[in-house]
């Protein structure tokens, strides 16, 4: 079967990789499509670096997201204009024009 959407595509890494990605961790108001087949190997060596490459796509679109990658190997994902950290909200003035996790 082939995933259609973005979230699809990231529960199917998060399972490969023993990560938890559930649908409530998707925050954003609506799915994205996925372009083309995508497979983790073809994006990066390890899932963080596979997640952060596919979200990055996202960033031209009118749903940019980012990843938040947590100790207890909990993936969500989140408008780029939002905070990894619960209940912190993060304006988008007060945004560096790359707010996202690029670290490697």
């Amino acid at each position: 079967a082939e995933d259609k959407t973005v979230r699809e595509v990231l529960k199917r890494w998060a399972a490969d990789a023993h990560w938890i990605f559930r649908d409530d961790h998707w925050t954003l108001d609506r799915d994205l499509p996925v372009m083309g087949t995508l497979s983790s190997e073809h994006l990066g060596e390890d899932f963080r670096s596979a997640v952060r490459t596919l979200l990055a796509s996202t960033e031209l679109t009118d749903r940019p997201a980012q990843p938040c990658f947590y100790t207890n190997r909990v993936l969500r994902v989140i408008p780029l204009a939002s905070s990894c950290q619960p209940n912190v909200a993060l304006s988008l003035q007060d945004a560096p024009n790359n707010a996202t996790e690029k670290a490697h």
